[in-house]
């Protein structure tokens, strides 16, 4: 009995793992939108400055000025994000591997328990008042790992990472356009 306690031990810990490294992505992932919100809203706010001696240079200045924050902020985002699709890619392998191990240890205990469960019958299933051993537990809780995972990977888009960093790039090239230096 002590080993389906820690077994329930494990697979609650491995629960909570998943969701937990899911809520950190999507922290992340919030993150990074405000420091790009950020940074389109520092290069959009271009003054125009006025110097009766030399207005045209301390433009051109300015707008260098800009354009080299701007690509700054640009190379720090982008390593953020390249950081962020590579850790969603990690995370989105060990999930499908999971699945797969779990469905692959679930598989044959499935197949065996509906062909007990019709060699016994339902009601003698239902009323085994001694079972030899605890693999009902411990199927239980290979499901419910095996649940959470799916759950995790449904919630976890691995698209939006990837929209996310052809949009940035996007916007990047657009604003450094617009600079027109």
């Amino acid at each position: 009995m002590d080993h389906s306690r820690f077994a329930l031990f494990i697979a609650n810990r491995h629960i909570s793992l998943w969701t937990n490294d899911l809520y950190r992505q999507e922290q992340e992932k919030a993150r990074l939108k405000e420091e790009r919100a950020k940074a389109a809203a520092q290069s959009g706010t271009e003054t125009k400055v006025d110097d009766a001696f030399d207005g045209d240079s301390v433009e051109e200045r300015r707008r260098q000025e800009m354009h080299d924050l701007l690509v700054q902020d640009a190379s720090i985002v982008e390593v953020c994000i390249a950081s962020l699709v590579k850790s969603c890619d990690k995370y989105t392998h060990m999930a499908k591997s999971r699945k797969a191990w779990l469905e692959a240890k679930l598989r044959p205990q499935w197949m065996s328990r509906d062909a007990v469960k019709q060699r016994f019958g339902l009601d003698r299933w239902k009323n085994n008042p001694n079972p030899t051993n605890d693999f009902a537990k411990r199927r239980e809780i290979f499901e419910r790992q095996l649940e959470a995972i799916k759950r995790a990977l449904e919630l976890h888009d691995d698209g939006n990472v990837h929209l996310l960093q052809g949009m940035f790039h996007e916007q990047i090239q657009t604003k450094l356009d617009s600079l027109e230096l």
